[in-house]
């Protein structure tokens, strides 16, 4: 009962769960399982849903309660009894369809684990079954599989020297395996796959800039003067984090927004190199803060247009100064 709790306190979405739903939950399992001794699915379904008369349900609750007292045997001997092949291999969906559909039906928004239970079942005796193809159940072992390193690179669009560096760094998983007298290293795939979904996350510098709200050429003076820094090289081009970038631009902001004053945006000094502006504002010369809309990107940073005047000096402050306003 405990075992069982425990796990209905892990389904739900909040810690606070409402206890009626929980005691709907454990009720549910009780019919389900319980009604599983019947012969007849189209029987039991009735049971299920409409008023049976005492008898009916004392044999109900009765195949249904070892479900909440002792789940994990009871579910194995159901499992067992319900989908175990005999000799030959079956077909799941062909001879159990129906069963999977009512398991399917009835507990993967309100119980889950019940679900989980019945893939792991299945993939711990998937030899009996015949699978069908991305079935909603049917999960087969979990066998590490491995690749080559030449097409780990083609995969992730890096140089297979580079494969062994992801490897050194722990970033990779490689094994041995021996063809006549030659060894050689592979390369575990989930890895591979995992580091490529990651390196598809990645902004190219021209997608980075945009994220920035500033033009191409601006982002890469930021680039070369190091304060932006790419986490990739990928098929020789740079590829940026965005993460990375949302800090970038939190650095440069203040943490305490000034009195309101007349101010400028960042990317309104055309006169200015960007790349300027920011060494400014890290070397504490110059204040900045977001504007409104809490977009944490340049093209929404805001400076005091009286301290660029009093750094960069009186002459020519004017028409360098463009679309001046107070920030409120």
């Amino acid at each position: 009962m405990v075992e069982i709790s425990s796990r209905f306190a892990e389904a739900a979405p909040y810690a606070d769960a409402d206890p009626r739903r929980t005691l709907a939950g454990l009720i549910t399992i009780v019919w389900f399982f319980g009604c599983s001794g019947f012969p007849d699915p189209r029987r039991r379904g009735v049971v299920a849903r409409c008023a049976a008369d005492i008898g009916v349900a004392v044999e109900v609750l009765t195949q249904g309660a070892p479900f909440i007292t002792d789940w994990q045997r009871s579910f194995d001997g159901w499992a067992h009894d319900r989908f175990q092949a005999q000799g030959a291999r079956i077909g799941l969906h062909r001879d159990f369809g129906h069963e999977l559909a009512r398991l399917r039906n009835t507990f993967a928004e309100q119980c889950p684990f019940v679900i989980d239970e019945v893939r792991n079942y299945f993939s711990h005796h998937w030899q009996g079954y015949l699978f069908r193809r991305q079935s909603y159940f049917c999960v087969g072992p979990k066998v590490a599989r491995f690749v080559p390193a030449t097409d780990a690179a083609k995969m992730l669009g890096v140089r297979v020297q580079r494969i062994w560096e992801f490897v050194e760094a722990g970033q990779l998983s490689a094994g041995k395996r021996s063809a006549g007298s030659r060894t050689y290293r592979v390369i575990r795939a989930d890895g591979v796959e995992a580091l490529r979904r990651h390196f598809a996350s990645l902004l190219t510098p021209t997608q980075a800039a945009n994220a920035l709200g500033i033009s191409l050429t601006r982002f890469r003076q930021l680039d070369r003067a190091g304060f932006i820094i790419a986490e990739q090289i990928i098929s020789q081009t740079k590829r940026f984090n965005p993460k990375t970038l949302r800090q970038f631009c939190h650095t440069l902001a203040g943490q305490d927004l000034p009195q309101p004053e007349r101010s400028v945006r960042i990317t309104d000094l055309h006169r200015h190199r960007l790349v300027d502006l920011v060494a400014d504002i890290k070397a504490g010369r110059l204040r900045a803060w977001f504007g409104a809309g809490e977009f944490d990107a340049l093209s929404n940073l805001f400076i005091p247009a009286a301290e660029v005047e009093a750094l960069r000096g009186p002459g020519g402050t004017e028409c360098c100064l463009l679309n001046g306003r107070t920030n409120v």
